[in-house]
């Protein structure tokens, strides 16, 4: 039905009332309209920076620090954000919502900066050397029947894996 104890529980001022709820009101007549990305690469690290424009809500008061967007950032974010985003953010809280890998934080703020490390050489090698016994299965399943699919005089773009191997038959 969508409702149930774990949602209602005391309302209004239940086990849900948290400082996520006085986060999510203070910012929730802010939201993005827009963003751009920057894509930046420095010896072995690639950034990636977000920036969101932003809107008020009609009828909603948007200033100062109210201004600035709420968001989340799931725990694969957390280890690439960028020093300022995260030394802003440090004493924000968990949110209730989770994935896998855990729950979500409150991210307050404009932009994002996520950092990657980059591979010294990513190269065309596979991380596992492919099982022998299966290289001849492999290369024909690569030149197709008669060398059609891939023999070199293509490029890339072209190439496309048959049709039984992507129906994994």
């Amino acid at each position: 039905t969508g409702s149930g104890s774990a949602h209602c529980d005391g309302a209004p001022a239940g086990r849900n009332t948290s400082d996520f709820t006085a986060l999510l009101a203070k910012h929730a007549g802010t939201y993005p309209r827009s963003a751009s990305v920057e894509f930046i690469v420095q010896d072995d690290v690639g950034s990636v920076t977000w920036a969101w424009q932003r809107a008020c809500l009609h009828g909603w008061h948007c200033d100062g620090d109210t201004d600035l967007l709420l968001q989340l950032a799931w725990p694969v974010h957390l280890p690439l954000l960028g020093t300022q985003v995260k030394d802003a953010n440090a004493g924000n809280i968990s949110t209730p919502f989770r994935d896998i890998r855990g729950p979500t934080t409150a991210v307050v703020g404009n932009s994002w900066q996520l950092n990657y490390s980059l591979f010294p050489d990513v190269g065309l090698a596979a991380p596992r050397p492919a099982n022998a016994q299966l290289h001849k299965a492999l290369l024909d399943a690569l030149n197709g029947p008669g060398g059609a699919l891939w023999n070199g005089s293509k490029p890339d773009s072209e190439f496309d894996v048959p049709a039984n191997y992507q129906r994994g038959v």
